[in-house]
């Protein structure tokens, strides 16, 4: 039977299972896994600005990008409209929402059954999107709308454990807890140096927490306390290149990031998520960045899969 409800003793021990030095040894995605276990849900984590490479963050949580739960996994890489309403309602639109309003919210899916969503935030922006479910919706136990499962999910859904209100209330708080672990070690392994207090640490670390908006350069020399003038020779002088190079640099590494982990993505909210106004100035930047536009660039590394 899946358990949800977590007493005080319970949420001490996940806390525990998160950052106890006794379980620092212990592999990140192995204490993920034993608290979906503990918790009663599938866990996925979406990067939504594309900061960690696939090797990073597959690396750290391997497989946790999509929903594995067998009754999302179903048939959804065989059937082309599955993946684009799957797309669509565990990706674009979540992902818009939580930039506009960055608080937990529940979310129910074609197929209908229930997520807890969860985004995680680094000063005020979010920056990683937990997922956490399915639900059937509490006191039902047949879909409300069956056209779009087949046996099997319709079978499936009846076992689902239902999502009541004073049980997201009481996972939300163990949620954040995780979405934060999993924040510092992506963090870790992507920057395993100790932060630098150079002013080219500094510009770089500018650049990362601000390549997802429109920024410009006189930001940065407010940041570092100079004259727009100087900051840009000191952006020259530090990294070998401008200000609007490092940047688009940054915003490439992003996008390609972003279509490997998710292909289907819409080109105009992938541009919006790296900053671009304009989906065309972005697929003309891709262009030149990679050879070949975003959707070309997917298709290529597909068949290189095969």
């Amino acid at each position: 039977m899946i358990l949800l409800y977590l007493t005080r003793k319970r949420r001490c021990a996940v806390k525990a299972s998160v950052y106890c030095p006794a379980t620092e040894k212990i592999p990140l995605h192995e204490r993920v896994t034993a608290l979906e276990q503990l918790l009663g849900v599938w866990l996925t984590v979406h990067d939504i600005r594309g900061i960690w490479s696939a090797r990073q963050r597959d690396a750290l949580l391997p497989g946790r990008r999509w929903h594995r739960c067998p009754f999302c996994e179903e048939g959804r890489f065989t059937d082309k409209n599955a993946e684009i309403n799957c797309s669509r309602d565990c990706m674009t639109e979540p992902h818009l929402r939580v930039r506009s309003d960055p608080r937990p919210f529940l979310k129910c899916c074609w197929r209908g059954v229930w997520e807890l969503v969860v985004p995680v935030c680094e000063k005020g922006q979010p920056v990683l999107i937990l997922y956490a479910g399915p639900f059937r919706e509490n006191g039902r136990r047949e879909p409300a709308d069956t056209g779009g499962m087949s046996e099997y999910h319709r079978s499936f859904y009846r076992h689902l454990p239902p999502l009541k209100e004073v049980e997201k209330k009481r996972l939300l708080p163990v949620l954040e807890l995780i979405g934060g672990a999993i924040q510092e070690e992506l963090h870790r392994i992507s920057d395993p140096e100790p932060a630098s207090d150079s002013r080219a640490g500094a510009i770089r670390r500018f650049i990362i927490e601000n390549a997802h908006r429109a920024v410009a350069q006189e930001e940065l020399a407010c940041a570092l306390h100079l004259s727009p003038s100087r900051a840009a020779h000191v952006v020259k002088q530090e990294l070998g290149m401008c200000f609007s190079e490092a940047l688009m640099k940054e915003r490439m590494n992003r996008a390609a990031n972003l279509l490997r982990t998710h292909p289907a993505i819409p080109l105009p909210e992938l541009a919006a998520s790296l900053g671009f106004t304009d989906s065309s100035y972005f697929i003309r930047c891709f262009s030149k960045a990679y050879g070949m536009g975003p959707r070309a660039w997917i298709s290529r590394r597909k068949t290189a899969d095969v």
